[in-house]
């Protein structure tokens, strides 16, 4: 079954933040998580991380989320930074990643508590 939700985390040159995130994420029961890295030792290193996909691709945050996005399958996309912690919102993540394709959005909606006639973006 394709996960409905992908997520994507670019990880800057050097960057190991994307550890501590890792093990919430699956956690949550994310399915699709891609590390989007623009070096080889960086590729290398979080290759080594289990239940991710890695991409690798240009150098520069945009260029990475790009590379990222088109590696998901996900019909939403979630960009984190490698640095988020989602401890606080675990319980909301899991509600939202176990809802279907066309009832993610109203089941976000409804976790976050947007009111009628306003838009809401997901961020970090």
């Amino acid at each position: 079954m394709q996960s409905a939700l992908g997520i994507v985390i670019p990880v800057g040159p050097g960057d190991q933040a994307w550890r501590g995130l890792l093990p919430q994420l699956k956690q949550a029961g994310a399915k699709d998580v891609v590390l989007s890295t623009c070096r080889s030792e960086d590729a290398d290193a979080a290759s080594a991380a289990s239940d991710v996909r890695v991409v690798q691709g240009a150098c520069g945050r945009g260029r990475q989320l790009n590379t990222g996005a088109r590696a998901v399958a996900g019909d939403w996309l979630w960009f984190l930074h490698a640095d988020s912690r989602i401890d606080t919102e675990t319980r909301t993540l899991n509600a939202v990643l176990n809802q279907s394709g066309q009832d993610l959005f109203p089941a976000i909606v409804e976790k976050v508590g947007v009111e009628a006639g306003f838009e809401a973006a997901l961020g970090a």
